[in-house]
Order: C-alpha cells, then structure tokens, then sequence
C-alpha cells in the first residue's frame, strides 16, 4: 500500500497497481480518471499526486520494458527452434521410411541369394551322390584283365 494522498485523500497505490499492470502488459494506457494514472508509450507516468515516486521508478519502468524486450526475444527464439524440431522430426520420419524400405529391399535380395545357393549346394550334393554312386559301382564291377 501506499501513503494518503493529499490531494485526493485515498490511498496513493494507484501508481504502484498501474506499474504492476504495466509489467504484466495488463494496462490501458487510454484509460485515466481521479484514481488512476496511465503510463505513455514512453514509459511515463503520468502522476499529478506522486510526482517523486514516478521519478525514482522511471528506471524500473525502463527495467521492464527491457525484460518484455529480452522476453518476447526468447519466445520468437522458442519458437524457431519448435519449427526447427519439427523439420527435423520430419525428416528423420523420412529417413526412416527410407532406410525401412532399403532393409527391405536387402532382405529380398538377400533371400533370393540365399535360395539360389541353396539350390546350386542341392544339386552339387545330388551331383556328389550320383559321382559316389559310380564310384561305388566301379568298385563293385569285376576288373577284366
């Protein structure tokens, strides 16, 4: 709270509640009657019953507009590293439809390879078998001198 105004004989805490409204962004800087004061695009109060605290709080004022400044800075920041990171999330969801349909694509080759060798092993063992067969029967078969 504030002291007694002398000249309006209430409460002199408008000026603090307008200050605090300012640096909420909360204020109407249009809106003035008896018992508030607005605050100018400046930063300037204007305040007809406290003239010396508006003074001693101009560097406050300028501290909050300072901060709003490095606070809309940071969100505009924010924001462009969500737009970022959503580029990239899509593109690592390409990335992996790409590599999905690449291992895909390996294990078909992979198979198709695999079969041919399992046929060309089936036939070199059905090969092998016939050769031990006539070896075999060369044995067996009488030697004529």
């Amino acid at each position: 709270m504030g002291n007694i105004c002398n000249k309006c004989n209430r409460y002199n805490n408008h000026t603090k509640r307008y200050l605090d409204a300012y640096a909420t962004n909360q204020y109407d800087d249009k809106y003035d009657d008896k018992y508030t004061n607005p605050i100018l695009e400046n930063g300037d109060v204007i305040d007809e019953h406290n003239e010396a605290y508006i003074y001693q709080n101009k560097d406050t004022i300028k501290t909050i507009k300072t901060i709003r400044t490095d606070i809309n800075k940071i969100r505009q920041t924010v924001n462009c590293l969500d737009r970022r990171l959503i580029f990239l999330e899509q593109q690592t969801t390409e990335l992996c439809k790409v590599i999905t349909a690449n291992d895909n694509r390996i294990e078909a080759e992979m198979f198709a390879r695999i079969s041919v060798i399992s046929k060309d092993m089936e036939s070199l063992l059905n090969n092998d078998k016939l050769l031990l067969e006539k070896i075999m029967d060369a044995r067996m078969a009488p030697t004529v001198l």
